[in-house]
């Protein structure tokens, strides 16, 4: 399923590796967040950051960013979908 929705090479292998690291727990708590700010101050960029920590195995984090369609809820969305692989 990684495969199928995470096309960026670091990404797919970073997140191939914490599947790795949990897969032996029979649940899992994670904690995530998702956020929309700009680049910097003269930028229009805006960026999106998502990121979360497993509760269970802090080693276990994972971020990244994107910059395309700005929104709140795409954030906290890409970081639910993410943690959900």
């Amino acid at each position: 399923m990684i495969d199928l929705a995470i096309k960026h090479p670091v990404l797919n292998q970073q997140l191939k590796q914490i599947t790795d690291l949990i897969s032996h727990y029979s649940y899992t708590v994670f904690y995530m967040d998702g956020l929309l700010f700009r680049f910097n101050d003269i930028s229009s960029i805006i960026k999106i950051d998502l990121r979360w920590i497993n509760a269970l195995t802090p080693a276990a984090t994972f971020q990244a960013f994107t910059t395309l369609w700005p929104s709140s809820i795409k954030a906290k969305i890409l970081a639910c979908l993410t943690a959900l692989l």
